[in-house]
Parts: C-alpha cells; structure tokens; sequence
C-alpha cells in the first residue's frame, strides 16, 4: 500500500519523498515560469490550483532555434 495519505502520511514517508526529491534537478525557465511550474506540477503529479507569475512572453518555435542560445550558458548547457 502506498504511504502517501493525505494529511495522516507519516513522517516516514513524508522524509523519504523528501529523500527522492532531492535526487532530481528541475530547471525553469524564468521567462516563461508559469508554463515551468506547471509542467514540474505535472511530473510529481501535484496540482497546482493558482499560480500565475509577472514573466510572461511569447514561446518561440524550438525546432527553428538553436539549444545553445535558448539555454545562453554553455556550463549549463554541458551539464545537460
């Protein structure tokens, strides 16, 4: 049975998603965060019920740009 149960979950569990989390790397991306967030909501399978930030723009074609000059850092980039 899983151990996630809402407000009674255990401390155990609740310290072992902790654990879980910590194993992952999320990037967002600040110019377009809310689509981010949303898009992290859905890979830990968490809704989001409101959550709308002040960076807002235009998403361009990423078949038609460069990764490179998309993410602007090529350390980042190499750790990809």
């Amino acid at each position: 049975p899983h151990c996630v149960n809402g407000t009674h979950t255990s401390e155990a569990c609740l310290e072992s998603a902790k654990d879980l989390l910590r194993r992952f790397t999320f990037i967002l991306d600040l110019a377009c965060l809310d689509d981010s967030m949303k898009v992290m909501a859905e890979q830990l399978n968490l809704t989001i019920n409101s959550f709308e930030s002040t960076h807002h723009h235009k998403h361009p074609d990423i078949r038609s740009n460069d990764i490179r000059s998309r993410i602007g850092n090529d350390t980042l980039l190499e750790f990809l």
